[in-house]
């Protein structure tokens, strides 16, 4: 949980996962109304992200028109360009309900609107008047960090691109570039406690054919020498 001054991040591994809760949602509203299915309005910007992937997890072509509706709070809305007529049903999907400022101008728009986000920050009266399904409630005031607004982490960068280094013990090829980090071996083994058989196998595996391409191969049966012994000792 955040603390009064941390910012509360929200992961892509838990947006996929209100997602596909805001997924089973929708359908379960199309089953009590087919009407649905004729559209659905995502919310500029953070609703075109969820909307997305909310779509993606939903069967192909389950929609038969998606449209974007831009709105603003300093200088009203603006009507979505398509065949969508305003007392309709329509699904809206945002990325999050905060002050509900943009819940009540949707609504304004779209009286007959189902209102979805993956997140809402309180559970009020006025939530419950402009809108229908938030999977997730924030009972803290703090900012929410959604992971399209962070800094992407750097790439996995391959040995032969990393910086040079003139440090004889851990030179290049046994280090890796993971989520901006050096990683090498030596920290997979210490990181699951592998005993000696194990770890050199690990070790020989991750840096089969890194020193000389030429002895990839015999890398790999060190590599199996020392998995059978640990074998072995099973038996």
């Amino acid at each position: 949980m955040a603390t009064e001054m941390e910012n509360i991040k929200i992961s892509w591994d838990e947006i996929h996962t209100l997602c596909q809760r805001l997924a089973y949602r929708i359908e379960s509203y199309v089953k009590v109304d087919p009407r649905l299915k004729d559209r659905v309005l995502l919310v500029s910007r953070g609703g075109l992200i969820v909307g997305g992937i909310v779509l993606n997890k939903l069967p192909a072509g389950f929609f038969k028109e998606v449209g974007i509706i831009n709105i603003s709070t300093r200088h009203g809305n603006e009507t979505p360009q398509g065949s969508f007529v305003l007392e309709d049903p329509v699904i809206v999907i945002d990325d999050m309900f905060d002050s509900m400022a943009t819940a009540r101008l949707v609504r304004q728009q779209f009286p007959n609107a189902y209102m979805m986000a993956a997140l809402t920050r309180w559970c009020t009266d006025e939530f419950e008047q402009h809108t229908n399904f938030a999977p997730r409630i924030l009972e803290a005031e703090n900012w929410v960090d959604f992971p399209w607004d962070l800094p992407a982490n750097p790439p996995n960068v391959p040995s032969h691109l990393m910086p040079e280094t003139n440090d004889p013990i851990n030179p290049n090829h046994y280090r890796r570039m993971i989520n901006g980090q050096p990683i090498q071996a030596i920290d997979v083994i210490e990181a699951f406690n592998l005993n000696f058989c194990r770890g050199n196998a690990a070790k020989y595996l991750l840096r089969a054919g890194e020193k000389d391409p030429k002895k990839e191969r015999e890398d790999l049966q060190k590599c199996r020498w020392y998995i059978d012994r640990e074998i072995e000792k099973l038996t």
